[in-house]
This record gives C-alpha cells, sequence and structure tokens, in this order.
C-alpha cells in the first residue's frame, strides 16, 4: 500500500519586523485657547472705546486743519485790506501853497474807495481810476501816485502840484497859471519865489476863474521859453503881451523902442528866440535901432521897422 507522503503546508509570508529600532519618536496633540475673544458678531466694550478714540483723534486733526484754513484766511483777509481813509502827502514844491487843505482831497479819495467793494483790498484795488480822477476833479495836481505799503492797511496818496509858471494878467484880475495853463490862484506874486515868474498881459480880455484852463500848456511852455532864452542872453524883459486876434506873442525889450514879434503857431521858441538875437547882434554892429519892431514869425526870415 501506498502511504500518502504528509504535505507541507505553505509558509506565508509575514511582514518582516524590524528587529532594531531607533529611539521611539512621542507625538503629542494640544490646543491653545486664543488670547483674543472669539469674533460671535458682538462688539466688546474694549473695541467700542478704541474705536470712538480713533474717531476722535481724526476729528481732532480735521478740526485743527480747519482752524488753520481759517486763520490763513483771514490772516491774508486782514494783510490785503485797505482802509477807508487814506493819508494824503504833498510834495513841497512852489506850487504847494495853491493846493486845498488835505482834508478835501482825502474825503474825495474816501469817496472813491467807498463806492466798490474792489477797492478795498491790496489786490483788486484801481489806483489808476483813483488817478484819472483826481486829476480830472482838481486841477491844481500835475501828478498822483497810489501807493500800497505791504505791511499797513493805509493807501499813501502823493500830490504832486502844478508848477507856477506865469502871471497873466485877465480881464477881471491877475492869476498865477501853471505849466499846464490852468489857473491857480489870484495874485500877481507868489511870496519866496525868485527870480519873478514873467508877467503876461492878454489882450482877449477873456475872465478868468481859479481852476480853470486858461492857456494851452504848449503856449505856457513857449512863452516861458522864450523868457528865459533872452534872459540867458541878459535881455531885461519889459512886457509879454498876448495879442487878442492873432496867435502872436509881442515882447518888449527894456531900453529899447521896439518889441519882438514871435509866432505862437511855431512851436519853436528856442529858434525864434535865436533869430532875434541874430538880427539885434547885425544891427548893433550897424548902430541901427528898429523904430517899432523885429518880426522873427516866419521861418528863416526876419524882419525890422
Amino acid at each position: 500500500m501506498k502511504l500518502n507522503k504528509k504535505q507541507k503546508k505553505p509558509t506565508m509570508r509575514t511582514r518582516n519586523h524590524e528587529t532594531t529600532r531607533g529611539p521611539s519618536v512621542n507625538y503629542s496633540y494640544h490646543a491653545r485657547r486664543s488670547e483674543q475673544p472669539a469674533n460671535t458678531g458682538r462688539i466688546l466694550p474694549s473695541d467700542a472705546a478704541a474705536s470712538i478714540k480713533r474717531v476722535g483723534r481724526f476729528w481732532v486733526r480735521q478740526f485743527g486743519l480747519i482752524i488753520f484754513l481759517i486763520v490763513a484766511v483771514v490772516g491774508l483777509f486782514v494783510m490785503v485790506s485797505v482802509s477807508g481813509t487814506p493819508r494824503i502827502v504833498v510834495e513841497q514844491t512852489a506850487g504847494a501853497q495853491y493846493l486845498q487843505p488835505t482834508a478835501v482831497y482825502q474825503a474825495f479819495v474816501s469817496q472813491i474807495l467807498a463806492s466798490s467793494s474792489l477797492n478795498r483790498n491790496k489786490i483788486t484795488i484801481n489806483a489808476t481810476q483813483i488817478r484819472s480822477k483826481l486829476l480830472a476833479k482838481f486841477p491844481e495836481l500835475a501828478d498822483v501816485q497810489v501807493v500800497l505799503p505791504l505791511v499797513t492797511h493805509t493807501a499813501v496818496v502823493q500830490l504832486t502840484p502844478s508848477k507856477p509858471s506865469l502871471v497873466l494878467s485877465a480881464a477881471n484880475g491877475s492869476y498865477i497859471v501853471s505849466d499846464t495853463g490852468r489857473a491857480l490862484a489870484v495874485g500877481a506874486t507868489i511870496p519866496g519865489q525868485s527870480p519873478k515868474l514873467p508877467a503876461v498881459v492878454d489882450q482877449s480880455q477873456f475872465a478868468v476863474t481859479v481852476g480853470q484852463e486858461t492857456l494851452s500848456s504848449s503856449d505856457v511852455r513857449f512863452i516861458t521859453s522864450v523868457a528865459e532864452q533872452l534872459a540867458a542872453r541878459k535881455f531885461t524883459l519889459s512886457s509879454l503881451t498876448l495879442l487878442s486876434n492873432a496867435r502872436e506873442l509881442d515882447v518888449g525889450i527894456q531900453g529899447q523902442p521896439y518889441s519882438v514879434k514871435f509866432n505862437l503857431q511855431r512851436d519853436d521858441p528856442a529858434r525864434q528866440a535865436g533869430s532875434f538875437m541874430a538880427v539885434q547882434a547885425n544891427l548893433s554892429k550897424q548902430n541901427i535901432t528898429p523904430a517899432n519892431y523885429v518880426d522873427v514869425r516866419v521861418e528863416g526870415r526876419a524882419y525890422y521897422k
């Protein structure tokens, strides 16, 4: 009989465990409670206080800025503002004594300043308008300057008087006439004025009013220039006469029987005076003395009689 051999049970492969292990590592797990309170949708008192402080600091900064801006605007307004009462300064010349009291000019400028709010600050004030109105209102003024100081608020108005140039004898008396041709005052002389002003007789016999334009500025300039030219050559004038029906100036020479005829329409007083002096020198060499006049009214020619 045949014996069956006992079959070996198959060996199962198993995981080989390491017999040699390193030091064991222990793992531990734990949770730490947050120091901040959980946000559950509610605002804690500490958060509300912090928020209020932040808002407060913000508005404090804004308030400080607003105050600064207000102070800056007010300071600028004060710095550029102009007082309604100006200061009047008069240039001390020979014509100053014929000006009106400074209070008159001050009141007039104050009215101009009050007429417009634009004239109450240094940025928009119309100094040109003030100047032109003063010159138009007061003919005794030759020039006006408006000065706006940087620090003070008072406008300074500087007045330059017209220069007294001659004494005009008119139908209603003698008047001091300025270089612009306006009558400054009644009178024949100016105290302290040296040399004396030329005395001119107006044969037209028009009545004159103080402040009125009695002669053109070119006529005044012509008359005074002729007088100065002749005085420089040692001629003493005995008379200056404006004829009524012609643009003619007749000049009398002291110690001479004749007069010199000048043409006011020719604006060359120096040339006409030079023509007369040349003729006079030539006649003097010939021992000739005109009996009536020397006429230099025509350019380039001279006549005598």
